[in-house]
Parts: C-alpha cells; structure tokens; sequence
C-alpha cells in the first residue's frame, strides 16, 4: 500500500509551498558527474531558476553553496522563499534505510517533489562497484568472493519500491545510463532534460572512470598488506607514488574482464527484471537491455596475475634513488612487495 493515497498526494500538491528536485543516484551511475556539473554550473543553474544546494552529511562540504542537514531543514528555506525550486543531488539517499525515505516524505509533504534516479546495468554497476571499494582501500576481496557478498545489495528494486511508495510513483523519473537509453547519448543532456532545462551540458567531465586492473590488484595487495588505520594518508603517501611508477607499464598488459559470462548474464537478467519491475509500478518506460556480454573471462584478476614484466619493470622504477628519496614509505613498501615476489622472479627479484 502506498505511504501517500492518490486523494492525499492531490492535497499535498494542492498545498505547494515550493518545488524539490531529488537526485538521489544510484552509486556509480554517473552521480559524480553530475554532482561536478551542477557545482561548476550553479550560477547558471540559478539564473534559470535552479538552486543547487547540498543536503545531509554533505550540508557544509562545499563553501559558498547552501546546504541543509534535514529536510525539515530545506522546508523552512523554502517557505522563506515561496515559489523556490531547489536541486539536491546526493546518491546515499538511494540506498538509505526504509524509515529515512519515510520521514523525507513526511517533511516535504507540502512540497512538488521530483525524484531521479539513473541505473546502470548491474553487471557493470557490480565491476564498478568492486572497483570503488578497491581504490579506496575497503575492499580486500577477490572479485568472486565480493561478488558473492554484494549479491544481496545488486538490486534497485527494494529501495526504488519505497521511494514510490512515499512519494508516489508518478513523482519518480527512472533513467537508464546506457548512452542508447539517454536523450542525444549523454549523462548531463539528459539530465537537464529531465530537469526541463534548456542548456549547454558543458564541461562535466566524466568522474571516477575506473582504473586499470592492475592498478586495482596492486593496491587490493597493499591493502591486505596495511597495517595503518588511516587508509587516506596511506593512499597519499604510498599508493599513489607507487601507481605513478605503474601507470607507464600498463600498455603491455590489455584489459581483463572481472566476471565470467556466468555472472554477467545472470547480473543482466536481474537488471531486465527490475526494469519490468519498474516500467509496470510507472517509474518510466524502460526497454529491457539486450546486450554482447562479450567473451568468456581468461582469468579472475588478481596481483598474482600480473605479468612479471610488468612487476620488473615496476620494481626497477621503484628502486631508483631518486624514488626512494622522495618517497621512502612507498619505496619500502615496494621493496617488501618485491621480496614477496621474489620465488616467482628469481633471485634478481629478492631486494636487500
């Protein structure tokens, strides 16, 4: 049963004290990308009638942009300034708990809201999303076993559901990222479309693109390896000297695919699933995705699966006197990891 009857949401708009634009993700669907767009872009946002503002943990993150912790927060903003139209865009509201949604709801009760919501195919949205948490030092596990882990999590369904049920699905507008689905094939033309705005998608580079995987696997390895309790001042101080003197080898050593085909038609079927899902609670005409899932994966990437030339070559670089020198905690780091190699490498790989 819906949270708001029709009769009620009809007396919600029918009491408008303003207008709320909810972008509230998901996770690496382009969220960032638009999140740096609406930054760069908010003074013409706010010239058309747009005020970009920042919502929840993130309320004082950004100098210079309102930001508000509640909604109840926004609501008084809003009945200061009748008629306003706000734009919040923040992707943890997507995968919050149930009772958050709830209490959203309840806040903004007098309000025309709008909800947007992009999804991304959940075979790519699972490898990019073990490629976050990976970067980022959170994750330690091979990509079958957090896959095997993030099974439960992979679906919109539960927590789209909710957000239609509080607000009303005929408030939430469900996009699909894929460029086939999006107006003119891009992320931010869409957006401002759905926004009802006509103007220029400029700049908006696109944000987080995922790295190599050997990059993942090496920094997989220093962070089963880390013995700090701080990840960051790790990524600043070792990870990223130590990436610097990777990233130059990579060309020899051509993508791999996380999953098998196993998983990615399996993750696709769940994917067409929730679209159906979608499509008949109203959340958007949504065509299910017919896709190459492409070839069968050779390997499960890993840093064992590095190519030795590529650990050679990243270890002489890492050995040089003026590495050490300027960053002597990533060097003896990688005269640890070096030693560990040293079977596979032979005795020219062992290091004093």
């Amino acid at each position: 049963m819906a949270f708001f009857s029709r009769a009620a949401r009809f007396a919600v708009r029918s009491r408008r004290q303003g207008e709320v634009v909810l972008h509230i993700g998901r996770n690496k669907a382009g969220s960032t990308t638009i999140q740096d767009f609406c930054l760069e872009q908010r003074a013409e946002l706010r010239a058309r009638g747009v005020e970009y503002v920042m919502f929840g943990h993130l309320a004082d993150s950004q100098p210079g942009v309102a930001g508000f912790v509640t909604f109840d927060e926004l609501l008084s903003d809003l009945r200061a300034r009748p008629g306003a139209r706000r734009l919040v865009s923040n992707e943890f509201m997507f995968g919050w708990p149930d009772e958050f949604t709830e209490d959203a709801a309840k806040a903004l009760a007098g309000v025309d809201v709008q909800i947007i919501v992009y999804l991304r195919r959940y075979d790519q949205w699972a490898a990019s999303a073990y490629a976050e948490e990976t970067r980022r030092g959170m994750n330690m596990r091979g990509i079958d076993d957090y896959l095997a882990w993030l099974g439960p999590r992979v679906s919109a369904w539960p927590h789209l559901r909710k957000w239609g049920e509080c607000f009303g699905w005929d408030r939430v507008r469900v996009r699909d990222l894929a460029p086939a689905a999006l107006r003119r094939g891009d992320l931010l033309s869409d957006f401002l479309h759905e926004l009802g705005l006509r103007m220029a998608a400029r700049g908006g580079a696109r944000s987080n693109v995922a790295p190599h995987w050997i990059e993942l696997e090496l920094t997989r390895r220093l962070a089963e390896r880390n013995g700090e309790t701080e990840w960051a001042g790790v990524a600043r101080e070792v990870v990223e000297p130590l990436l610097a003197e990777l990233r130059p080898l990579l060309a020899v050593a051509g993508p791999a695919p996380y999953l098998s085909l196993a998983q990615r038609r399996s993750l696709l079927d769940l994917y067409n699933e929730d679209l159906g899902r979608i499509r008949r609670a109203g959340g958007g005409r949504l065509a299910p995705v017919r896709a190459d899932l492409g070839p069968e994966r050779r390997f499960a990437p890993s840093f064992e699966q590095i190519p030795d030339e590529v650990l050679q070559g990243f270890f002489v670089g890492t050995t040089r006197p003026a590495f050490l020198a300027a960053h002597p905690q990533a060097g003896e780091r990688a005269r640890r990891l070096r030693n560990e190699m040293a079977p596979r490498l032979g005795a020219a790989g062992a290091a004093p």
